[in-house]
This record gives structure tokens, C-alpha cells and sequence, in this order.
């Protein structure tokens, strides 16, 4: 039977944000999946005969690891083992949407995110950066990686003396990315407050300061909501 044909492009996006989450799949078993897409269907053949001892010098680990990342992902539904012998193991990939129509698959619970602490690990502090997409909330300033910084649209000082404060303080509703001047100067300040002086300084225009104040309040009614690139199963250890 005939490989099917392949979109890479399309594949590695399936990949990447469904087959990742869905499943879920550790960096080896990646590395493993797509060393086999890539001796397979990219070169139009459905199965693959290597030892693991191969396999694990092409992911940089040991055979006993690559035979468990291969075993892994048979049994989550990524693979085939077809055949065993002492010269190896012969297997067949499934590709990423073959899988996911696959019957059984689980597909995990989608987090409650305001549940979640994004100030707790570097993925969920990156999804407030990856939703307000480059540019500094309060200012409009482009961000690199090496300046952006998060900040408390309500002051962690201000919410530590509120009843339930603590719980809303490191919640995407409260976490804004923004760049060091902004972060330096508001401190304390009322996120309202500051976006006020910012426009009287000449550092936003009338149009971006009544944008800034309605992106205030969908922020605070949860409107703006981060989009999460990680597995269910890390986020549980997010829970504050």
C-alpha cells in the first residue's frame, strides 16, 4: 500500500498544537516521531526497519531510551510495531491526522484558567506575552524578548490587603505584558490611573488611550484570555 501523500508544512502544525496536547508527548518522543516521519512518509514509504540503538544515536540518547519512546508511542496510538527480530524493530507511523480520527484517543479537559498561577512557570508567563502579541499593554511600545516584562495590573501590594486578593493577583485577568519604562514608572499606580498619564504626556493619542481603556476592561472581565501551547498535564502543577 501506498504512503499517504504529505503536507509537512500541515503536519508539523498538527503536530505541534494538536497531536502535542492531545496525547501528550514528552521532547523525546517528538524527536523520536519526527525522526520516523522523516524516514517514512517524507520519503514516500509507510514503514521503517532500524535497531534501537540507531534510533537512539539520530535522538542523541541511549538505545533503552529510544525503545521506550518507541513503546510509548505505540501504545498512544502514534505507531506500529510490526514486526520484532534481532536485527531490529520494523515500524509504521501513522501521521498526526490519522491519529487524532482514531477512536480511543482522549482528548484532555480544557483548563480552567482561572484556576491557573501565570506567574508560576516560563510557558504560561510566554502565553501573556504570546496574547498581547508584541507590543507593550499600557504604551504600545514594540517588545523583544529581552525587555518585555509582566506586570500587575492591580499592584500585588494593593491585592495582598484584599479579601481573595491573593487568589486574582497572578490570574491572566491581572498579567499584562509591558515593556521596563512602563513596569519602572506605574509601581503601584492604578492601571486606569497610569494609562491617563501616559496620554497627558503625548505618549498615546486620543484613539489609542480609549482602546487601552477598553482593553482594561475586557481584561478584567476575562475577555482577553491567553492561549495555552502546553499539555493539560503540566498545567495541573500550575494550580496556586
Amino acid at each position: 500500500m501506498k504512503p499517504l501523500p504529505i503536507d509537512m508544512a500541515q503536519a508539523c502544525r498538527d503536530v505541534e498544537d494538536r497531536l502535542v496536547p492531545r496525547l501528550p508527548l514528552s521532547l523525546l518522543e517528538r524527536a523520536v516521531y519526527y525522526h520516523l516521519l522523516r524516514h517514512t512518509h517524507l520519503q514516500a514509504r509507510r514503514r521503517l526497519s532500524l535497531s534501537m540503538a540507531r534510533l537512539g544515536r539520530t535522538a542523541r540518547v541511549s538505545g533503552a531510551a529510544a525503545r521506550i519512546a518507541v513503546h510509548s508511542l505505540a501504545q498512544k496510538g502514534a505507531l506500529r510495531v510490526v514486526a520484532v527480530s534481532k536485527r531490529g524493530h520494523v515500524l509504521e507511523l501513522r501521521l498526526p491526522q490519522q491519529i487524532l480520527d482514531a477512536p480511543g484517543v482522549p482528548v484532555p479537559p480544557a483548563p480552567d484558567l482561572d484556576s491557573l498561577n501565570f506567574f508560576e512557570t516560563r510557558q504560561l508567563r510566554w502565553a501573556i506575552h504570546r496574547r498581547d502579541a508584541g507590543r507593550c499593554f499600557y504604551c504600545r511600545r514594540k517588545l523583544y524578548p529581552r525587555t518585555r516584562m509582566l506586570d500587575h495590573v492591580q499592584p500585588q501590594a494593593v491585592l495582598r490587603r484584599k479579601r481573595g486578593g491573593m487568589r486574582r493577583m497572578h490570574s491572566y485577568r491581572n498579567l499584562v505584558s509591558c515593556c521596563q519604562a512602563c513596569n519602572y514608572s506605574k509601581l503601584t499606580m492604578p492601571a486606569a490611573t497610569y494609562v491617563r498619564k501616559l496620554y497627558r504626556a503625548g505618549h498615546l493619542d486620543r484613539e489609542e488611550f480609549s482602546e487601552r481603556l477598553r482593553a482594561l476592561r475586557l481584561l478584567a472581565a476575562g475577555k482577553l484570555r491567553p492561549v495555552l501551547e502546553v499539555p493539560t498535564a503540566t498545567l495541573s502543577s500550575c494550580l496556586p
